[in-house]
């Protein structure tokens, strides 16, 4: 990745629609940062401005918000990162995944989880409406 300003990253590119939707520390090396490139959704996993993985993000929406955080799997607290898709659940705090993966920061990879039994917490709503 290039470390100019975003503002000129995104004129350079305006043809492929670039808009950098922002990002969040997951490690003191790891940052994961989204873009919207050709009206699709991306997830990159940077380590020092250098680019170890990508996903393409499936759409949500209030009903089905974007996440990142914590997860439970059948009850239990799964380590690490998550990020996904909830079905959105009203007055319910732990909330079904629909879709999500690990953020894997030793091989940094994303790893998709199984979605039986996932459960992750209203608290990691990232989507723009909040998902409430």
């Amino acid at each position: 990745m290039s470390n100019e300003k975003i503002v000129a990253l995104e004129e350079r590119h305006k043809d492929l629609g670039l808009k950098d939707l922002g990002g969040t520390e997951i490690s003191d090396r790891l940052f994961l940062i989204s873009w919207r490139i050709c009206g699709e959704e991306y997830f990159l996993l940077e380590d020092h401005d250098i680019v170890r993985d990508v996903q393409k993000f499936p759409k949500h929406s209030k009903d089905s918000p974007q996440f990142i955080g914590g997860c439970q799997l059948n009850g239990h607290d799964l380590p690490g990162t998550a990020i996904g898709v909830l079905k959105n659940e009203a007055g319910v705090e732990i909330l079904p995944a629909v879709i999500a993966w690990k953020i894997d920061e030793k091989q940094m990879k994303f790893v998709k989880l199984q979605t039986d039994g996932l459960r992750c917490s209203r608290e990691g709503i990232i989507t723009v409406d909040g998902g409430r």
